[in-house]
């Protein structure tokens, strides 16, 4: 039987892209990690060179000159930043992810169908989700949820853990909306919903019911047709008291107090949650500053020696937009969500014509950006590998439109 070695490399790289993001959750804890990734990402590279007989041809596009750009920034901010060696590491750590997702970028720009990239984090997810109750047990995991107690990571951080399974819960219940698969296949991300549901973060909850929303959302946009509109409603009334009747679980309690306890802090209604009040001073402290140093910021990554000054707390600000006004100002905050609205803009246009993987795009960015309100994201790995695909989708977006 004659072996088809171009297939044999493309399955061998979509392994390696999930093993890749896998371990990017998983080591962050670990000082050999960026080894490790950049020794995946050179194999992905390795292999799309032997597949191609040793050509490998890389276009440089957006994706390189948008990050390159803001990396790049993020180390001229060495010049100008209180702590020069905080901004420096951290912009090299940006342009080190640009240069290792370029290798990858190389093999996955010949991918015709996008799908396989979203199928790299759906898997990757459900992986991670599986790793996660094999190292506790499934047994203490049933406890915790039956206990509503908060699942304690120690091989990585819970936040990343929980939002790749929220993701790839997301990412399954566009496979059910759009690809008319069977309920069955949410079966699969049962290891993810016991994750999220025992990490207790609010986070990959809000990723979930954003999803579902956006998903929804754009299933039926523009639509004026009656039954349409009724299949919508049908939806949003079925996902509601599914989401009311999990909500209701024991497994769930904890993690809807800490939800009650973070709207108490919009609302001025009910207990604010020590967490939520500590996060709002960060932000009153950043916003204070940026007033001052508007356009250049203090400098990249420099927001824990600014905490040091007026809390004694040597921490980032838990919020990626006064994380990047603070420290990069406006000129670094336009360059880091320039790629937002460039991606964004062409997802939506191509959504509009009828794209339904650019809808997933466009769902999973919008979650992304909303979730920056509650995290800082411009230079934690995962980010990279989700702007590899947006960018690589909307290249694909391009190519039809001057091919038609």
């Amino acid at each position: 039987m004659k072996v088809d070695y171009g297939k044999l490399a493309d399955r061998l790289c979509w392994g390696l892209a999930v093993l890749f993001l896998f371990l990017v959750c998983v080591l962050t804890n670990e000082t050999y990690g960026a080894v490790v990734l950049l020794g995946c990402a050179g194999l992905i590279l390795a292999l799309t060179a032997i597949k191609n007989r040793g050509i490998l041809r890389l276009h440089i596009g957006p994706f390189h000159w948008m990050w390159g750009l803001f990396g790049a920034y993020c180390v001229a901010s060495c010049l100008w930043a209180w702590n020069s060696a905080e901004a420096f590491s951290r912009g090299v750590t940006v342009l080190e992810m640009t240069v290792c997702m370029a290798f990858m970028y190389v093999h996955f720009q010949q991918e015709r169908d996008i799908w396989q990239l979203y199928r790299i984090l759906k898997w990757t997810g459900i992986l991670i989700s599986v790793y996660t109750i094999g190292v506790y047990g499934l047994n203490a995991i049933i406890q915790l949820l039956a206990a509503g107690k908060q699942l304690k990571v120690d091989f990585s951080n819970v936040n990343f853990i929980s939002i790749q399974a929220a993701m790839a819960i997301v990412i399954c219940l566009f496979e059910l909306i759009y690809q008319k698969k069977s309920v069955g296949s949410l079966l699969l991300c049962v290891p993810c919903f016991m994750v999220v549901a025992a990490s207790g973060t609010r986070k990959a909850l809000l990723v979930v019911l954003m999803g579902v929303v956006l998903l929804l959302y754009f299933r039926y946009q523009g639509t004026k047709e009656a039954k349409n509109v009724l299949r919508l409603l049908v939806w949003l009334l079925v996902s509601l008291v599914i989401l009311m009747l999990v909500l209701s679980l024991p497994a769930f309690s904890m993690l809807m107090k800490r939800m009650e306890n973070f709207l108490s802090f919009f609302t001025g209604e009910g207990q604010v949650d020590n967490s939520t009040d500590v996060r709002s001073r960060y932000i009153r402290i950043g916003l204070a500053q940026f007033m001052r140093t508007p356009i250049f910021g203090i400098g990249i990554n420099n927001s824990g020696v600014l905490l040091q000054q007026n809390l004694e707390e040597y921490t980032y600000l838990h919020n990626n937009f006064v994380e990047l006004l603070c420290c990069g100002g406006i000129v670094g905050f336009g360059l880091y969500y320039a790629m937002h609205l460039y991606c964004g803009l062409h997802l939506f246009r191509a959504g509009r014509e009828g794209d339904h993987a650019a809808k997933l795009g466009l769902t999973l960015l919008l979650v992304l950006f909303f979730m920056d309100i509650a995290r800082v994201s411009y230079y934690i790995k995962p980010t990279f590998f989700y702007f590899m695909i947006f960018f690589l989708q909307v290249r694909q977006v391009q190519q039809r439109r001057r091919e038609a």
